[in-house]
């Protein structure tokens, strides 16, 4: 599904301005990490890519299998599932990197090259780099080749992946999955936290390269439909860090449901579905987290796409927020603004309206004067009394 803008809006793709018109611009969906039997999931690559267009309708899927050898709780397909480690047959992009960057139909790379067509579906490739236990897991989109197990050293990965571009020929998208409460016996080591030398270092080299966070993410171990798990605290924390990263909602995939184990999705919004395009805006975080299917949400301030950086406007800031949603068109919404400061805890809401139906909706009231960034939730309640949520990719004031 698709909605567009009503106004020409100024769209910040690394690092060039491009003036896009007001039918420019539609929402696509899909899912950003889920695996197949080459880790710790089910089926194969061509099936999960099939399996995402055509069952789950999806605009796009990522298939990002461990990177290590040790990811041994896969499964055959057709056999239960087990946590404790059954892939002893060597069938692991860990131990075998000819099932992910092989040139045959049959690796993760190229079932990813045969099932892409633009205009049609996406296919994304990539590998989920470490280990809970070793600082968490870190998707890392298009990379060529499988990265080196080094589990838990996130300084000795930005390093290599500073010699092994994407298939843009950029240094890869990163993307922090499924966080971890400040309380966590993990918290002090996750996602490289320990490797940088203090936090300010940490935020700064790991923040310039990582894009996206689930919000939403799985329960990818459960073989039926179920409702995704929330990280929306943790979300709010690596903000007031200083982190700069738009919200997605995934599925973590492990058995043969992509796209399908929950309503949960990942809103892509740019111009085209090209791979190039799905890419580009993942890279500028143009980017949210919904926990419903056909909920279509483009926000803008001062003209710039959720996702965006600008200079810190002086007077008040027009905010403006078009919802469409084919499933419930007449659905109430409730649009809150967050505004937040680096370094003081996590963002507030300073700003509300109420809307019916689709359509656009403006809050005014909000200055940037006091923030860092803002970022926009919008929670729809439905006829049958259920609630659901859309996160926004925040805007950065410079």
């Amino acid at each position: 599904m698709k909605a567009t803008t009503t106004a020409s809006i100024v769209v910040l793709l690394a690092g060039f301005t491009t003036l896009h018109g007001a039918d420019d611009l539609h929402v696509y969906f899909g899912n950003l990490h889920s695996h197949t039997s080459y880790s710790d999931g089910s089926g194969y690559p061509a099936e999960a890519y099939a399996y995402a267009r055509n069952k789950a309708h999806l605009d796009f899927l990522a298939i990002t299998e461990h990177n290590h050898a040790a990811a041994e709780g896969a499964h055959k397909p057709g056999t239960p599932f087990s946590k404790e480690g059954t892939r002893k047959d060597g069938v692991l992009i860990g131990k075998d990197h000819s099932l992910y960057d092989g040139n045959n139909d049959t690796s993760v790379m190229g079932a990813a090259r045969k099932a892409n067509e633009d205009g049609k579906f996406v296919a994304l490739y990539g590998q989920e780099f470490s280990t809970i236990s070793s600082g968490n897991h870190v998707n890392v989109f298009e990379v060529g080749e499988v990265i080196p197990t080094m589990n838990g050293k996130f300084d000795k990965l930005l390093d290599w992946l500073a010699t092994h571009n994407d298939s843009q020929g950029k240094f890869p998208i990163l993307q922090f999955n499924h966080p971890v409460g400040t309380s966590d016996p993990h918290a002090d080591v996750e996602y490289g936290r320990d490797d940088f030398g203090g936090d300010g270092s940490w935020v700064k080299k790991m923040g310039e390269h990582v894009r996206t966070i689930e919000v939403l993410c799985g329960p990818g171990t459960l073989p039926k439909a179920a409702k995704p798990t929330r990280f929306e605290p943790e979300y709010w924390d690596l903000l007031s860090k200083g982190f700069r990263v738009g919200p997605v909602g995934d599925q973590d995939n492990h058995f043969p449901t992509w796209g399908t184990l929950t309503d949960a999705r990942t809103g892509v919004v740019c111009a085209h579905l090209t791979k190039k395009e799905i890419l580009d805006a993942i890279r500028a975080r143009h980017v949210y987290a919904t926990e419903e299917a056909e909920l279509n949400v483009i926000g803008t301030v001062n003209g710039h796409l959720c996702g965006d950086e600008f200079h810190k406007p002086a007077g008040g800031l027009d905010i403006t927020v078009q919802i469409s949603n084919t499933n419930d068109p007449h659905g109430d919404y409730t649009i809150e603004v967050y505004g937040g400061k680096i370094g003081q805890g996590r963002a507030a809401v300073v700003g509300k309206k109420s809307a019916t139906g689709n359509g656009t909706v403006q809050v005014s009231g909000v200055s940037a004067v006091n923030y860092d960034y803002i970022a926009i939730k919008v929670t729809h309640e439905d006829d049958h009394e259920e609630t659901r949520h859309a996160w926004l990719a925040p805007v950065w004031f410079n």
